[in-house]
């Protein structure tokens, strides 16, 4: 009973010094009520574990139980305040730099053997140095068992890779002992690899696209950005660059700092690029400007975008934009306007939350999604359109916030068919990948290699007898409405009917690989050419038939043009 009470206490103690250590300093800013009722609900949260703790029939895993409730607490504000224990602070950290040490591969879990295959062998990584290959299983580490995931669920594919990744990575120049199973082998093969500081790379490539217009592909923000930008606009100047194609598409952002960095490149030194506000109006703005010389602050620029470019990319075009600096091309931004700290937190933790809004140089802010308030179903609200506000550029053009950078150029692009999505999550489509790779040393350059009609073919007959299902939601409703139609008595009048329509739906894959044949090809072309030739020579690849990318270098051709998107009264 004594050490019932003392626990009990303890719990009740441990509430109290939490409450004063991380909230005591803010009481003169809040309102009482909210700091008895904080005072209040942690009480109630100390005793409630407490009496879990003492009297419930099975032993609670402590850390099992509080992680989950921080991450249900956490899943109710925003997909940006996130908790990471000190197990997980590397993958915040390696966001952060860009850099990691490990062995310089990614993975994806096969749903037929539930473990883990190697997808991409980064290029001069101690991976594709010690002979691993797409389409390796990886069976032991440092002769344990990996085991499998537990379903093929994506929370528990998450989870496995995710603890796998943990024990891939080590001191540089630890080694590690892998056993695999190559493709297409049924031998385990043991291998011994050195870690090693792997630095991911925010440009994969860049090149001149003309005699006069370079191109930059621009992935993620972080530490080493500004440098790589820095060093890859001043090659293509070198070689003869007098025009520059800025691709954001797809970049997630990162570091807000390397976003003012990277846009210091461009505009005059001491420029505002963007300031951020926090929920306390009592303190001021903290405004981040440029500090260094720019390497051009008149070359001709086209920034091209699309609803994957966020947070700091978005701070990159939307300060372009704003300062006139370039003309922006594609489709509307994605509308992360909100900006994390990070804290510090015991036993080596860490929690990224959001602590301020940003605002780009006209004065919008571009976030889309209201956190605060929810529609009955639990999403964000949008932001309505009548709530939109103007603001103006530099040159005293019309811009406006409410989600997103909208582009000065919209350009349409073609929607990828659904079956696409589909295989690129399915065994078959990475099976076929890994086999190809497996019987071809090489392949043609990027921009010239194809599939052959015969290669295509092989691989239709590959999903087709792999029982591809597409239609999985079609399927689902019908036998949701088979099974109500027999409930209310009609089930043999359409059972006939249904089993028609589910006949016709498992012969679809071929009709449909056939349909589109050219958006499955080209993913098909896409993957190989990264195993080959990395993300470089993907990125080259994909430069085929780009319509945004087109569409830049004929605005980056017609100076006039040019020049009358960025000013008020566009010349006639």
């Amino acid at each position: 009973m004594l050490n019932i009470r003392i626990r009990h206490t303890l719990f009740r103690l441990l509430s109290i010094v939490a409450l004063w250590c991380g909230w005591q300093p803010c009481a003169f800013s809040q309102s009482s009520d909210h700091d008895f009722e904080l005072a209040r609900q942690l009480d109630i949260f100390a005793n409630v574990y407490t009496q879990l703790d003492m009297y419930y029939v099975d032993t609670l895993q402590a850390k099992t139980q509080i992680e989950g409730a921080i991450a249900e607490m956490l899943s109710t504000i925003d997909p940006y305040t996130v908790y990471y224990p000190e197990q997980r602070r590397d993958e915040l950290l390696q966001f952060v730099s860009g850099r990691y040490a490990g062995i310089g591969i990614s993975f994806r879990v096969n749903d037929a053997t539930r473990r883990a295959e190697i997808i991409v062998v980064e290029r001069d990584s101690p991976a594709e140095k010690a002979g691993l290959r797409i389409g390796d299983q990886i069976l032991r580490i440092d002769n344990h068992d990996v085991g499998q995931s537990a379903s093929t669920s994506n929370d528990d594919k998450k989870e496995y890779t995710l603890a796998l990744s943990q024990r891939l990575r080590g001191e540089p120049g630890s080694s590690i002992d892998i056993e695999v199973m190559h493709y297409g082998q049924n031998r385990a093969k043991s291998i011994t690899i050195y870690r090693q500081l792997i630095t991911q790379k925010s440009i994969p490539f860049a090149a001149m696209l003309s005699d006069s217009i370079g191109y930059v592909r621009l992935m993620a923000f972080n530490e080493n950005t500004p440098d790589e930008l820095r060093s890859a606009v001043a090659t293509l100047k070198h070689r003869g660059a007098q025009k520059l194609i800025l691709d954001l598409r797809d970049n997630p952002g990162g570091t807000l700092l390397a976003a003012v960095r990277s846009v210091a490149l461009f505009v005059p030194r001491e420029t505002e690029v963007v300031r951020t506000r926090g929920r306390n109006r009592l303190r001021p703005d903290e405004v981040h400007a440029t500090d260094v010389e720019p390497i051009d602050e008149f070359i001709p620029i086209a920034i091209v975008v699309d609803d994957g470019t966020a947070s700091a990319a978005e701070i990159t075009a939307g300060a372009l934009q704003d300062y006139d600096r370039g003309v922006v091309i594609g489709r509307r931004t994605y509308g992360k306007g909100l900006v994390q700290s990070t804290y510090e937190l015991p036993y080596g933790g860490l929690l990224k939350l959001t602590s301020a809004r940003f605002y780009i140089p006209s004065g919008r802010c571009i976030q889309a999604l209201d956190y605060s308030r929810r529609t009955p179903s639990g999403d964000p609200m949008p932001l309505p359109d009548s709530l939109t506000q103007a603001f103006l550029t530099s040159a005293g053009r019309t811009v406006y916030d409410g989600g997103g950078i909208t582009p000065d150029i919209l350009v349409e692009t073609d929607t990828v068919p659904q079956i696409v999505g589909a295989l690129l999550q399915s065994d078959v489509f990475y099976d076929y990948v890994a086999n190809y790779v497996t019987h071809h040393h090489t392949i043609d350059t990027p921009l010239k290699f194809q599939l052959t009609d015969a290669e295509y073919t092989a691989f239709k007959k590959a999903v087709i007898t792999s029982r591809f299902e597409f239609g999985s939601s079609t399927r689902k409703a019908l036998e949701y409405a088979q099974r109500i139609a027999h409930d209310e008595g009609f089930g043999q009048d359409f059972d006939a009917e249904i089993g028609a329509i589910t006949a016709r739906l498992s012969a679809e894959p071929d009709r449909l690989l056939e349909r589109w044949r050219l958006p499955v090809k080209r993913a098909l072309e896409h993957a190989i050419v990264g195993a080959y030739y990395g993300a470089a020579g993907q990125v080259e690849y994909s430069l085929q038939a780009d319509k945004d990318i087109t569409e830049s270098i004929r605005v980056l051709r017609e100076d006039r043009r040019y020049r009358s998107i960025l000013t008020t009264a566009p010349e006639r």
